[in-house]
């Protein structure tokens, strides 16, 4: 059976770089199994976010707690261990390397053998390897992209070279998922394809997806909750239906003079 998802529980999370305050008391809970996005114009600080969640930065305030354990001080890759996955913006793969040695990296943390075993061929490691690649093999015919798995990843384009990212992340068997843009740059068809992608994620392998992303369509089409980001505050949390008709939030995108245009033009009657 599917471990559930994990419920992530981010409070009072402040990021400063050299005076400047990326992050400002950030407060959300992503529950298990749901699908969770994080919008905001450029420069909210939701880069700087998923970059706390994964690690790479150390708040000067604040905790991050996955099914209760803190993340805050832990390395990246201790934050994958515990069950965090990520699939970047901008695909990360070893470009020398075959789609399928890409994603036995992306599980080189739940591997048993060792460098040592692995050299010696030692029976124990042998037997993790062809598990390795069993699942390996599993999650690209999942997303579809097991006829991929031959490639050099330098040779994909970019969408396919976007769900194979995301075939790395869930290789590393995450119970939430950090999903940074996965439509940027896509045409319309593909991202259906996303779209659909990300609901079969959650709701067959009943993983916690945490999405950034710019499409407004998509992520009111599949999010449960949405965490809205301005200036490095959150603005409000809350169903895609209550947020979109936020007030704080049109001042966000639209800024105060389209929000007030807004307003007026709902005020006056219909010619």
């Amino acid at each position: 059976m599917t471990a559930p998802g994990a419920r992530l529980q981010v409070s009072d999370v402040t990021v400063r770089f050299a005076g400047v305050t990326a992050l400002s008391g950030v407060t959300f809970t992503a529950e298990p199994g749901t699908i969770h996005a994080v919008i905001g114009p450029n420069g909210a600080g939701k880069s700087s976010l998923f970059n706390v969640l994964s690690g790479i930065y150390k708040p000067a305030e604040g905790s991050v707690r996955v099914d209760g354990s803190e993340l805050i001080g832990l390395a990246p890759h201790r934050v994958t261990a515990l069950g965090v996955g990520r699939a970047f913006q901008n695909a990360s793969m070893f470009a020398g390397l075959t789609v399928e040695e890409n994603l036995l990296l992306g599980r080189h943390r739940l591997g048993r053998g060792g460098v040592f075993a692995a050299g010696l061929r030692l029976p124990y490691a042998r037997r993790s390897e062809r598990e390795a690649r069993a699942k390996v093999r599993e999650v690209a015919e999942f997303l579809g992209v097991d006829h991929l798995l031959a490639l050099p990843a330098a040779e994909l384009p970019y969408g396919e070279a976007k769900r194979v990212d995301i075939a790395r992340a869930l290789a590393t068997e995450p119970r939430l998922l950090l999903l940074d843009e996965p439509a940027a740059g896509m045409h319309t068809h593909e991202k259906v394809e996303v779209r659909d992608t990300i609901r079969r994620i959650a709701a067959e392998r009943q993983i916690t997806v945490l999405l950034v992303e710019h499409d407004m369509g998509l992520v009111m089409g599949i999010s449960e909750q949405v965490t809205v980001l301005d200036f490095g505050q959150v603005v409000t949390t809350g169903p895609p239906g209550r947020v979109t008709s936020d007030e704080a939030v049109i001042a966000a995108y639209l800024g105060r003079a389209g929000a007030a245009q807004k307003a007026r033009s709902e005020s006056q009657p219909p010619s």
